[in-house]
C-alpha cells in the first residue's frame, strides 16, 4: 500500500512512518519543515518526501496513494490561541484543500487526526463518540469544524476516518516537552517537582 503522511516529521508523525514501514508499506512524507533540525533521536526515513505546506499541495502530489494520513496542524491549545485566524487556515482550510485534492485524485481513504479537545470539559467521564462536543479553544473549534466538513465529503468512493486522539506522551524522535505528561517528567528531572495548573479534575 502507498501511504502519504502529512506532518511526518512531527511528534506523532515519526511513529506513524515507522509503523507503516514496518508493516511493509511505501510511505511518502509531507512536512513544511519548521522543525526539521529539532530532533531528539534519529527520525525514520520516508521512501519519498515533499517539503511543502499542505495548503500548497496539488492532486498530482497525492495521486496514486491508497491512503492519506493527515497529521499536519497547529497542534495544541496554547499555540492555537495565539492567532485564531491562522489556526483556522492551517487546521480547517488546509485540511479541506487536502480532502478536495484527494477526491480529485481518487485517493480512496483519508485518515484525519482530530483531538479529544473537541469534548471540552467532560467532568472526568470516559468520553466516546456519542458524547456531545463542547470545544473551548481555537484549536478544538478548528478540529471539530474540520471534522464536520470532512464528513460531508465522505462517501463510498472517499472514506474519511476521524481519530479523536488523547493527549500524546512519551518518547519521539521529534520530542515535545510542552505536552502535559512530558512537561511533568521534564520538570521532575530538572527541578525535582511537578507544577499542576489545575486541581487535577480534568
Amino acid at each position: 500500500m502507498k501511504v502519504l503522511i502529512t506532518g511526518h516529521q512531527g511528534y506523532i508523525g515519526c511513529h506513524a512512518v515507522d509503523i507503516f514501514q514496518r508493516a511493509g508499506h511505501f510511505v511518502t512524507g509531507v512536512d513544511i519543515g519548521y522543525f526539521t533540525d529539532c530532533t531528539f533521536t534519529k527520525r525514520p526515513r520516508v521512501d519519498a518526501e515533499l517539503t511543502a505546506d499542505v495548503a500548497d499541495l496539488t492532486s498530482r502530489d497525492v495521486a496514486s496513494h491508497d491512503v492519506v494520513v493527515h497529521l499536519a496542524a497547529i497542534s495544541n491549545d496554547s499555540m492555537g490561541e495565539l492567532d485564531e485566524g491562522l489556526t483556522a487556515n492551517a487546521n480547517i482550510a488546509a485540511t479541506m484543500h487536502l480532502a478536495d485534492i484527494c477526491k480529485k485524485a481518487k485517493v480512496p481513504r483519508l485518515l484525519f487526526s482530530s483531538s479529544c479537545a473537541v469534548y471540552g470539559d467532560s467532568l472526568g467521564a470516559h468520553a466516546d463518540e456519542s458524547f456531545a462536543t463542547a470545544p473551548q479553544t481555537a484549536y478544538a473549534r478548528s478540529k471539530i469544524a474540520a471534522e464536520q466538513q470532512l464528513l460531508e465529503l465522505s462517501n463510498n468512493d472517499f472514506s474519511v476516518c476521524i481519530l479523536r486522539n488523547a493527549t500524546a506522551y512519551g518518547h519521539s524522535p521529534a520530542l515535545r516537552t510542552d505536552l502535559v505528561f512530558n512537561d511533568f517528567v521534564t520538570r521532575l528531572a530538572i527541578e525535582n517537582k511537578v507544577h499542576l495548573l489545575s486541581n487535577g479534575g480534568a
